[in-house]
């Protein structure tokens, strides 16, 4: 099934010449439920292949992957349902006609912990399976801890993903594997580089001068020329995880760059400011570190902050710290000045990242939310024995940003949003050319506020449509509803969906008990 879509000039903004088409796979109905999109990957021929994960009993466990290959018109061309034990698909890509899953593998029987490559042939269908990394007992248990075997359960307790995260550069020419090794007295790290053919380049080992407690890893990114890394994580130099000190930082950011031959650091100082946190995006020959900074302490914040370096020589070039527009606050709290007034002075609450990408005129996108968690009492009969505590997310306001060459900030949005629970909850974003595109779920009730400004409201999934909103290169935006719950079988889980800015798409599953079907959007 194929639509085009045509958006016409709306009243606030043109979207004339913008052209979206969508594309749907016909329903398939799946042996368990609520499988989650994983990866969304497109073959040489403008295909797609999907990888979802799927879960059985109270653990959550996963215990498979459907793996489904569509034409360039989202036709079925094969599917493949792969079941798992102990064994968890951590990236994707595809290159000669081979699908590429590169695996984590935690067998307490057979007290095994490695990292395996599937390789699935997109022609004749067949997989196979060959060890990549493999770390015996003795040695697992000295890097990892005794509790690894009991899948992903560490006797650390405060890094989640110390098994390792694994990402590919932009084009696909390298992974990198980074591990989170267990040492009280420092921060260290194992990373493994290799090229897509799975030929190692090269194997460091990154160790930080501060205890393992006081380092907060934040992200890395891989240089697609070289294969080299770059390590981003916030140390607490004197020993204690006190944020403030005299009335300043007691912390700093590290950008570490990792190669063949060895690595170099920097630290990132945030002056009288306070970074809560900050990512890794790679443009040209920069390095840029982008987050959300406070003037009093980093849980208030007032702004968004951007540090240029040169990618060789770690050099900064240059630092922003810019401020929240008035324009920012007027879209969130209208024209109360007290409430915008009090914004600015004590700052905002629970700002998390969803997206950073840089755009083809060298411009960075940053899109964030308002992610709270929280816990609420709830009485299931009649006396105090029948209260259990009930945890709450919400997922609220979107933050759109961009920020010019120079870094400064070019304008600032809030959408205001109301959401809670998991099922449709949170957004996807791409940006293309200098625009910016949401993807989200909500009520057709959309309401209208004050001051132009409206607010998309939470629903049920069975009455959730889907909402793309578009904001131009000037931060205006408008938005359009281009899949009605009256039209549709199943509704499309916008949190898990997989944004390609080389391909200009974004791919979503929808989902309704048993029932599925794979959503193509092309700007």
């Amino acid at each position: 099934m194929r639509i085009v879509l045509f958006f016409l000039l709306l009243s606030t903004l043109s979207l004339q010449g913008q052209e979206v088409q969508i594309d749907k796979s016909e329903i398939f109905k799946d042996r368990k439920t609520n499988s989650k999109l994983e990866f969304a990957v497109e073959d040489a021929d403008g295909g797609l292949v999907t990888v979802r994960s799927y879960a059985s009993g109270l653990s959550g466990r996963t215990k498979g992957y459907y793996i489904d290959h569509y034409d360039r018109d989202l036709r079925l061309k094969k599917n493949l349902d792969y079941p798992v034990k102990d064994v968890k698909v951590k990236n994707a890509y595809i290159k000669n006609g081979i699908l590429y899953l590169i695996q984590l593998e935690a067998n307490k029987k057979a007290k095994r912990f490695a990292y395996s490559v599937a390789q699935y042939s997109l022609t004749d269908y067949r997989i196979s399976t060959s060890q990549l990394l493999n770390f015996p007992p003795g040695k697992a248990e000295q890097y990892f801890g005794k509790g690894i075997y009991g899948w992903l359960i560490t006797s650390k307790g405060e890094d989640d993903n110390h098994l390792g995260s694994v990402k590919l550069s932009k084009n696909n020419r390298y992974f990198a594997i980074n591990i989170d090794i267990q040492d009280k007295k420092r921060e260290v790290h194992k990373i493994y580089v290799y090229d897509t053919d799975l030929n190692p380049v090269f194997e460091q080992t990154l160790r930080k001068n501060v205890a393992d407690r006081l380092f907060d890893y934040n992200t890395f990114e891989i240089d697609d020329d070289d294969g080299s890394i770059y390590f981003l994580g916030k140390a607490y130099p004197d020993g204690r995880r006190k944020k403030k000190r005299k009335d300043k930082a007691n912390y700093h950011f590290e950008l570490t760059r990792v190669d063949t031959e060895g690595e170099s650091t920097v630290r990132l100082e945030s002056g009288e400011n306070f970074i809560e946190s900050m990512q890794v995006v790679l443009e040209g020959d920069q390095v840029v570190c982008v987050g959300f900074y406070g003037e009093n302490q980093e849980e208030l914040l007032h702004g968004v902050c951007a540090f240029d370096l040169d990618n060789e020589t770690l050099e900064i070039q240059s630092s922003s710290f810019s401020p929240f527009t008035d324009q920012f606050l007027t879209d969130k709290y209208g024209e109360r000045k007290r409430r915008k007034k009090k914004a600015k002075r004590k700052g905002l609450r629970n700002i998390v990242f969803r997206n950073i990408e840089v755009l083809e005129n060298g411009d960075i996108s940053l899109n964030a939310e308002e992610y709270i968690v929280t816990t609420r009492m709830v009485q299931t009969g009649v006396g105090a024995g029948n209260l259990h505590t009930e945890t709450i997310y919400l997922f609220n306001d979107i933050i759109a940003l961009r920020l010019n060459q120079d870094r400064s900030l070019k304008w600032a949005r809030t959408i205001n949003k109301s959401q809670e629970g998991l099922d449709i909850t949170s957004y996807t974003s791409l940006s293309v050319d200098e625009s910016t595109y949401i993807f989200i779920n909500c009520s057709d009730r959309i309401k209208r506020l004050r001051n132009d400004r409206i607010e998309f409201k939470d629903t049920s999934a069975k009455r959730s449509n889907l909402y793309m909103i578009h904001i131009d290169e000037k931060g205006d935006f408008d938005y359009q509803s281009i899949v009605d719950d009256k039209d549709s079988k199943v509704y499309y889980k916008v949190d898990s969906g997989i944004p390609n800015p080389l391909k200009r798409t974004v791919i979503l599953v929808g989902d309704r008990k048993k029932k599925g079907r794979i959503l193509r959007v092309t700007i």
